[in-house]
């Protein structure tokens, strides 16, 4: 199975630096990840708001 990508999820991310600097593949943090995966979910049109707001 080939790898794509590798997320490291520990906090303060240890050696995030130096797994970038010895793979060809992309290398995130967990944060990291969310954040693009919230980004390409907004431009779609797919994320609004808070899912927790009972207020609707």
């Amino acid at each position: 199975m080939k790898q794509n990508i590798s997320v490291i999820a520990c906090y303060g991310d240890p050696g995030l630096q130096g797994a970038r600097e010895i793979t060809k593949i992309p290398v995130v943090f967990i944060a990291e990840a969310s954040m693009y995966m919230a980004s390409m979910l907004a431009e779609e049109g797919k994320a609004h708001g808070n899912p927790y707001d009972q207020s609707n």
